[in-house]
């Protein structure tokens, strides 16, 4: 009898946490739908002022477009279906966003712009940066008089932090960080730390190594440079990259100080083959003659700052109306591409466009097709960063990425994207 009741309660349990799991697995489902639905629709839409725009979701949710002013009456959006925005004037909306009508999504930021035109260019450019403070790029152990090992700085400071002070004052580079360290004679040094954007002070004491000098074991980086590509000219003001310029042994994005821009040649070109996708191999002329002009900002999205001076081939053209994000379709277009001296449009397929929130990044994914490009470079080489994407005579994005497995495929990053990190 104890048996039967025995199996019979097993059965009763092994059928809860069967109805248990599920309903685990329904919610699970359910949320990885929302979340699927609610990424669909992004974190910002722009518009600009007089021209049409239509969106397309195809999400089963609802939507109210709210004016910023009060007099001016909402508008209901069917999301599941194409619909167009136009607004005469400058301004800023809220698009709420309801899924089956019931369930918050988001609120998403709608933004009228002035009409903005700018000079796609692709061409090589030299870039020195000198950055915010100097970049913790690793701690050491040193080797000291009395014959022991020791790491000074060890779990004070690391990777990725920025030293923005000494003793209370700004340090003027790596050199004359070393000789105050070396100056010390042992005594406790107090650090100002910039790490992820908070500041803090550490206090780190130098010790004599066997070869007679104090040291802290904290190796530096104070500057950068390297070639790149302009992407785009605006008047007097200009953006770059595509994707911030980071540090190559810590990975970081840069905090810089500021920086400059100068003429470069490409030399040669190691074509990009399956593992390895090459390189464009130039000369930068850092001189007073071939200076540009000064940089400004370094974001996620690109670099950016003021030329000094008009670009040769390039200030006197027409400047070319933005393709909004909404705008860029799958098929053909062109990258602009500067080599031998020779400012050419190449042909290129987009194969995916993703407008939503996951990677904002990676906006695109192209293909080089053109015969001429591919015969030259091997598709996207390291260096092409930043070249302009073209489609339909309009400016909508810059090339970032390339994929190592496939160097004739990559990622671009949408123009209006670039475009708003510079404001």
């Amino acid at each position: 009898m104890n048996q039967k009741i025995s199996l019979h309660d097993r059965k009763k349990q092994y059928r809860k946490m069967l109805c248990l799991l599920l309903l685990f697995n329904l919610l699970c489902l359910a949320y990885s739908f929302y979340q699927s639905v609610r990424d669909t629709i992004p974190d910002h839409i722009h518009l600009f002022a007089g021209e049409q725009s239509t969106f397309s979701y195809g999400i089963p949710a609802s939507g109210t477009l709210v004016p910023e002013e009060e007099n001016v009456q909402p508008v209901s959006l069917n999301l599941k279906k194409p619909f167009t925005m136009k607004a005469n004037a400058t301004g800023s909306y809220v698009l709420n966003s309801k899924l089956f009508g019931i369930i918050e999504l988001k609120q998403t930021e709608v933004k009228v712009l002035k009409t903005k035109e700018v000079i796609p260019c692709g061409l090589p450019i030299g870039i020195y940066v000198k950055t915010e403070g100097m970049l913790v790029l690793d701690t050491q152990i040193l080797s000291c008089k009395d014959g022991l090992n020791y790491e000074p700085a060890k779990n004070i400071v690391k990777a990725g932090d920025y030293i923005l002070q000494v003793n209370g004052k700004q340090v003027d580079g790596k050199e004359e960080f070393r000789k105050l360290v070396t100056d010390s004679e042992g005594k406790d040094m107090k650090l100002l730390i910039n790490r992820d954007g908070k500041k803090f002070q550490v206090s780190v004491t130098p010790i004599m190594t066997k070869e007679g000098t104090y040291k802290l074991g904290i190796w530096v980086r104070d500057d950068t440079q390297g070639l790149g590509t302009l992407t785009y000219i605006s008047g007097n003001k200009f953006g770059a990259l595509g994707h911030g310029i980071s540090d190559m042994d810590t990975g970081t994005r840069m905090e810089i100080e500021g920086g400059s821009l100068y003429e470069a040649r490409i030399l040669s070109v190691q074509k990009g083959e399956k593992g390895n996708p090459g390189e464009l191999v130039g000369q930068v002329r850092y001189g007073e003659n071939q200076y540009l002009g000064t940089i400004d900002k370094n974001t996620g999205f690109g670099i950016y700052g003021t030329l000094s001076r008009p670009i040769a081939g390039f200030s006197s053209q027409k400047p070319m109306p933005i393709g909004l994000k909404q705008e860029v379709k799958t098929g053909k277009a062109q990258v602009r591409v500067v080599l031998d001296g020779v400012s050419k449009d190449y042909d290129i397929k987009i194969e995916k466009v993703d407008g939503s929130n996951k990677n904002i990044k990676k906006g695109m994914v192209i293909q080089i097709t053109d015969k001429e490009l591919l015969q030259k470079t091997g598709g996207i080489v390291q260096g092409m960063s930043g070249s302009p994407i073209i489609q339909d005579g309009k400016f909508i994005g810059a090339i970032t990425h390339v994929f190592v497995d496939d160097p004739t495929r990559g990622y671009g990053v949408f123009a209006e994207t670039m475009l708003t990190e510079a404001d």
